[in-house]
């Protein structure tokens, strides 16, 4: 079951396959003077893959998954371009994927498994099995972390092995993940909240759900706070959080509905800030010391100030677009429609 995937299809139909057709506008929210939605965009930088889905970045390449049932892969690429190489084939739905200095680490949906793998290659390990459908993954110096979105858990287990331990548990399909400074970050895609928890844990108590008179939607949903015994609650009221990236300052998340938004929250929780609205089921996001930029089902790359500001479109016509990532002056994306990932060079 990929939701995403699901949602792009039928938002692509219901836009008469929009992200293979010119427009004679910007997307809701865009600079029209930013990018022209009838240029054809970048020239793929890697062709023939299956299925393309989630992408990381380090300083010397880029790595992504191609996320077939059961004749999955995770594949990398120098940052100049050239010959992809596999890393681990007969993946079964190999979606979230990070990358440190000595491993990748991915997940199989439909394996239900936890993998890594080192960067130059070899046997890919298997660190946790009998998940509950993981989605993202995420990694610190002592521990690769993972979101079970059938699960309703968020885990983590040494990056050398061992016994997975319950960060969290009770979660309403938890989906996107990121860690910093010894805290994790995801979204409860059915519950519509953003929250956080230490990494060590929490009491198994927190729902990380809505409150019934929660509305969420564009207007920014609401308020965090603490949530009694479980994670802490950043932002609730949210209609489909999707995926996540976080700095010093805030956490970031779209909103993968049609329209969809781009939100943003100070780390300790307030009132939500919509960065950007009227997106096309916004999937990936990334984020570099300027700005925010996301993935659209209609075809647009996209990006906003961390600050906000005025929404723009970097290119377009994509093929359904995914997975997200920037790594120096460079944007990275997973084109899932047309079997390709892309670059373009940052401005």
């Amino acid at each position: 079951m990929r939701r995403g995937m699901t949602k792009s299809v039928v938002a692509l139909a219901g836009l008469a396959l929009g992200a293979g057709c010119s427009s004679s506008s910007a997307p809701p929210g865009a600079s029209p003077e930013a990018g022209s939605p009838q240029d054809a965009g970048p020239p793929p930088y890697v062709g023939g893959q299956v299925d393309p889905f989630a992408i990381a970045v380090d300083t010397t390449s880029v790595y992504w998954t191609d996320s077939a049932m059961t004749s999955g892969a995770v594949v990398k690429v120098p940052l100049a371009g050239g010959t992809p190489t596999t890393l681990a084939s007969k993946q079964n739905a190999p979606y979230g994927i990070a990358v440190d200095k000595t491993n990748v680490y991915w997940v199989t949906h439909a394996g239900n498994t936890v993998m890594k793998v080192p960067i130059a290659g070899g046997t890919p390990t298997t660190l946790a099995s009998g998940q509950g459908s993981p989605w993202s993954v995420a990694v610190d110096s002592a521990n690769v972390y993972w979101t079970n979105y059938t699960g309703a858990t968020v885990m983590s287990v040494p990056i050398s092995g061992g016994t997975p331990t319950t960060i969290a548990s009770g979660q309403m399909s938890p989906l996107g993940l990121a860690v910093q400074s010894g805290t994790l970050y995801w979204t409860n895609d059915m519950g519509g909240t953003v929250v956080s928890a230490p990494v060590g844990g929490v009491d198994a108590g927190g729902t990380g759900g809505n409150d019934a008179s929660d509305d969420g939607g564009e207007d920014g949903g609401t308020e965090g706070g603490a949530s009694a015994g479980g994670p802490t609650i950043l932002a609730s009221g949210q209609v489909r959080p999707y995926a996540l990236a976080v700095d010093g300052t805030s956490v970031y998340w779209t909103t993968n509905v049609l329209p969809g938004a781009v939100m943003k929250v100070p780390l300790a929780g307030g009132t939500p800030t919509t960065l950007a609205s009227g997106q096309s089921d916004p999937f990936g996001i990334a984020i570099d010391s300027m700005s925010v930029y996301w993935a659209n089902a209609d075809g647009t790359i996209m990006s906003i100030p961390l600050a906000g500001g005025t929404a723009t479109t970097i290119t377009s016509n994509q093929d359904s677009p995914q997975g997200i990532a920037v790594g120096g002056k460079s944007l990275y994306w997973t084109n899932y429609g047309a079997q390709t990932i892309a670059t373009i060079t940052l401005k």
